[in-house]
């Protein structure tokens, strides 16, 4: 991936955030058809950890995809519509809790990982993805894409 790719990248995320933050100072009556949830990325002795806010999430509805010639863990599923919505005689006063399709692409920093033995864990709202360090200071031990299909 080249310079222009990534910066690109954090362009478009820049951007949409911004947007993001300027409608949410108004109330909002119509939910979007993808949203992105928040995500914190932060490193340990022997670990790099990605934790994605997922609230009302189920596992079954969560896919993860690490692509390595971007060095990205990609985050995708859906949100439920809650069923109290679509019964007759609900008037809605707002709406601000984001249903439908979610897709975030987090770009993980220069360290060598081993993805083939990522962990998860859903729990309390949040996924955290826990990416051991590669042992070998060479490459990282990554087949091209691993999906990570057990989500806990």
């Amino acid at each position: 991936m080249s310079e222009q790719d990534i910066e690109e990248l954090l362009r478009v995320g820049y951007i949409r955030r911004i947007a993001k933050e300027f409608s949410s100072a108004v109330p909002q009556f119509a939910r979007q058809k993808e949203w992105e949830p928040r995500v914190d990325v932060f490193e340990l002795p022997e670990f790099v950890v990605v934790r994605v806010e997922l609230a009302g999430v189920r596992p079954e509805q969560i896919n993860l995809l690490y692509v390595a010639e971007r060095r990205t863990l990609v985050i995708r599923g859906e949100r439920s519509e809650d069923s109290i919505f679509q019964q007759e005689g609900v008037r809605t006063h707002n709406l601000e809790i984001e249903c439908g399709e979610f897709y975030r692409e987090v770009v993980l920093p220069e360290i060598p990982l081993d993805t083939e033995n990522a962990r998860t864990q859903l729990s309390i709202g949040f996924l955290s993805v826990v990416l051991p360090k590669a042992e070998s200071k060479g490459q990282d031990i990554v087949l091209k894409r691993v999906t990570i299909h057990k989500i806990r």
